[in-house]
């Protein structure tokens, strides 16, 4: 039997959405699938389970910044329905991945003494592409 090593990583990294990079107004990044499993259970009474095409979603918390049309907020608000491609990448450890999504805008506001953070899940389409270091 193989031994398989496993590396951890820290999930720090970069964030860019078409070649804009956007790290400092993002806190957390997480591409997370949805798999369809379909049971089909034969004539003997045997089931058998059927793992589909996943469907992605990329949740964002980003750090509120309403000072700028350039700021990651405010483009989320411009660009809403357009499909862009997100690229988070760690620092290191492991790969990155690279996602179009359909952007919609977060949240305004928050709580009166704190951080105004929001968080958005943008649905994606298509699979993640695994980017190799040159890509990355």
């Amino acid at each position: 039997m193989a031994k398989i090593p496993n590396t951890a990583f820290f999930p720090a990294g970069t964030f860019e959405i078409e070649n804009s990079e956007y790290t400092a107004a993002v806190d957390s990044c997480t591409l997370t699938p949805t798999t369809p499993v379909t049971p089909i259970t034969d004539v003997s009474g045997e089931t058998t389970h059927v793992a589909g095409v996943p469907v992605w979603a990329l949740a964002v918390s980003n750090l509120q910044d309403t000072s700028s049309l350039t700021a990651l907020t405010m483009k989320l608000i411009e660009w809403v329905g357009q499909v862009k491609t997100i690229k988070y990448v760690p620092k290191s450890g492991g790969k990155g991945f690279a996602v179009k999504v359909v952007i919609v805008p977060g949240a305004i506001g928050g709580a009166g003494g704190a951080v105004a953070k929001s968080t958005v899940t943008f649905p994606c389409n298509g699979q993640p592409v695994i980017l190799d270091a040159a890509a990355a």
